[in-house]
């Protein structure tokens, strides 16, 4: 038996247009439509020869993914989509980029230009993630 993947374990909250975008075409796409539209409402093209030309297709960059999300959104009857900003989904998925790179050995300043922060803003992300973790220190009080 297969098991849903839960978005909520991974995003928090997302609204039900992301949601089929992440169905149709996995989270990497959804990510790339957010990073290019986010506030804007877009036109699901109404044309199968319209997609790979429309702002949809251009955001999302694969006429492969882009077929599918078209065809996904227009099963879900629609016809324009106002792509959500995702601040806090958007900060987390951020930050964990950030921390990713971090481990592979780049440096501040690196991470800070290819993320599009400032180096002050890497070093803070990168602080909030270290007190989002829990202390290995620390003993539990009730025990597990």
């Amino acid at each position: 038996m297969m098991t849903t993947p839960s978005y909520r374990d991974r995003w928090g909250y997302l609204p039900a247009v992301l949601v089929t975008v992440v169905e149709a075409a996995g989270d990497e796409v959804m990510l790339r439509l957010v990073s290019a539209c986010r506030g804007r409402e877009i036109t699901v093209p109404a044309r199968d020869d319209h997609v790979e030309s429309s702002v949809l297709g251009q955001a999302i960059a694969d006429p492969v993914a882009a077929y599918a999300v078209v065809h996904a959104l227009r099963a879900q009857g629609y016809s324009r989509v106002a792509v959500p900003m995702l601040g806090h989904a958007w900060a987390l998925q951020r930050r964990r980029h950030i921390e990713q790179l971090r481990r592979d050995g780049a440096t501040i300043a690196a991470i800070a230009q290819r993320v599009g922060m400032t180096e002050r803003g890497v070093w803070a992300a990168l602080a909030r993630a270290r007190a989002a973790r829990p202390d290995s220190r620390q003993l539990t009080l009730f025990g597990d």
